[in-house]
């Protein structure tokens, strides 16, 4: 099975090394080869697919014309919670029932 390192799939979705370190040890994915961390293919392509389907609040503020600010008040008054502080996506279903509340 070809293996992908965490540095080539984090350049490739624009992730710092450490986040995506720490994502792929959530999901119980990877393994160690030497000190890389190595995953496979098959884990390459969910992580992507997870990505993919996110919208950043930039993006959405963007898109809808309204400060980040503004839009992050509008996405915790949702009640959706960012999880990590250092959140700053949202999933393609909170973005649906943003985009709902600022229209």
């Amino acid at each position: 099975e070809e293996m992908t390192t965490i540095n080539a799939l984090a350049k490739e979705l624009k992730m710092n090394n450490h986040q995506l370190w720490v994502l792929v040890t959530k999901l119980g994915y990877g393994e160690k080869v030497g000190n890389l961390l190595v995953i496979s293919d098959d884990e390459a392509d969910k992580i992507r697919a997870m990505r993919k389907d996110r919208i950043t609040i930039t993006q959405l503020s963007k898109e809808l014309g309204v400060s980040k600010q503004v839009l992050s008040k509008r996405v915790r008054r949702l009640g959706i919670k960012t999880k990590e502080k250092s959140r700053t996506y949202l999933t393609a279903e909170e973005a649906k029932l943003v985009r709902e509340d600022v229209r």
